[in-house]
């Protein structure tokens, strides 16, 4: 162990100024004018259209145990987000500079009278870092 590790000093230093441009953000809010849009009960690849809100898609691709795999394609079909998600947590994604949160609030891949299923939200998020916010 070096003296600098010993003593708990770091290896170096990044300047609260740089925090935001290595896609650290502490402060979320949703964005205004956009409200979250769900998908109906999707099974596996399924598709559903998060317009007029949203210019993309959610497609389902495979179900397993508590998760959902799926991709959030845009207008031209395009993969923007592929994702692998349990029941009630979600992913943020990035595109064209927007960011994006998607969830899984509901599934049920157990029932043995249906095929399993899952609804997705999605919606627009801004990620900011407020520089007041930052501790020591």
């Amino acid at each position: 162990m070096t003296e600098r590790e010993q003593t708990g000093q770091g290896l170096g230093q990044i300047a609260s100024s740089s925090l935001g441009r290595l896609g650290l953000f502490n402060e979320l809010e949703m964005r205004q004018g956009r409200g979250i849009r769900y998908t109906g009960e999707l099974t596996v690849n399924a598709e559903e259209s998060l317009t007029p809100v949203y210019p993309y898609s959610i497609r389902t691709s495979r179900f397993a145990d508590s998760y959902d795999e799926f991709n959030v394609l845009d207008e031209h079909d395009s993969v923007v987000h592929k994702g692998l998600l349990r029941t009630r947590n979600f992913q943020f994604s990035n595109h064209n500079g927007k960011h994006f949160l998607v969830f899984v609030s509901r599934s049920d891949h157990r029932d043995p009278e249906r095929d399993p299923w899952a609804v997705f939200g999605f919606l627009q998020v801004n990620l900011t870092l407020n520089p007041q916010n930052l501790s020591d």
